[in-house]
């Protein structure tokens, strides 16, 4: 219960500069009692860039789509949602005015994580395991949903991460309909830190796939955190 609700924001409001998912991981406890203190709140005109993480990592940008979502410096991003799975469990969001939740998902043991990550995190290395994000706004205004994670795979895995708009009022598992591509992940042999903007087009909600393509090279996935962005209001 402790984590959960460490994972749960309320309704808080504070002005930032750069979200709190940019910690490293070796942060990660002193994080943990952080992310009390953070409910769902404004970084007023936030862009939150790649970055360099561990294991001589590069970066990766996408911003397809930013000009767009974003037309106002004046639009809000809201934080909502930060996990790191190392108590083996992808929490969720299931009250209050937003929902997160979680289809296939698949969290190894420790052992199998890469050196320049630590503890448990999300793996997919097969075209059966497409863990898959439900993000639903309700019947706030946001424009979209940014995604930030850290990835490694050792060799090209054939991941992308896609995008689904839905009026969906619970999760519905598995998504089987057409997925459009948001990102690729290209760098190897090395943890970097990726963000892509999701759009909502006019829709409430979408679902967010790491969709492993053919082949069995793994990929793993960790720090995932969520932020409403172009909101007019937290």
């Amino acid at each position: 219960m402790q984590k959960k609700q460490a994972r749960r924001f309320s309704a808080s409001f504070s002005m930032s500069s750069a979200p709190s998912s940019s910690r490293s991981r070796g942060e990660r406890s002193k994080g943990k009692i952080m992310k009390k203190k953070y409910g769902v709140h404004a970084i007023s005109g936030a862009v939150w860039l790649s970055m360099m993480v561990g294991c001589g990592g590069g970066f990766e940008d996408v911003q397809d789509e930013e000009q767009v979502l974003k037309s106002s410096e004046s639009s809000l991003s809201c934080a909502l949602y930060s996990e790191n799975f190392d108590d083996g469990v992808a929490d969720e969001l299931t009250s209050g005015a937003y929902r997160v939740r979680w289809c296939n998902t698949y969290l190894p043991g420790a052992i199998n994580t890469p050196p320049c990550l630590s503890g448990q995190t999300l793996r997919t290395n097969s075209s059966t395991i497409n863990p898959t994000i439900w993000v639903n706004k309700g019947s706030n205004n946001c424009t979209g949903v940014r995604v930030n994670y850290t990835y490694y795979q050792f060799a090209l895995a054939n991941v992308t991460l896609s995008y689904r708009q839905s009026n969906d009022l619970n999760q519905v598992c598995p998504q089987t309909s057409l997925f459009t591509t948001a990102a690729s992940h290209f760098t190897t042999q090395a943890c970097v830190q990726q963000s892509v903007l999701i759009p909502f087009g006019s829709s409430s909600g979408v679902y967010v796939r790491f969709q492993h393509g053919s082949g069995s090279n793994a990929m793993w996935l960790d720090n995932i955190t969520l932020t409403l962005e172009g909101c007019s209001s937290c």
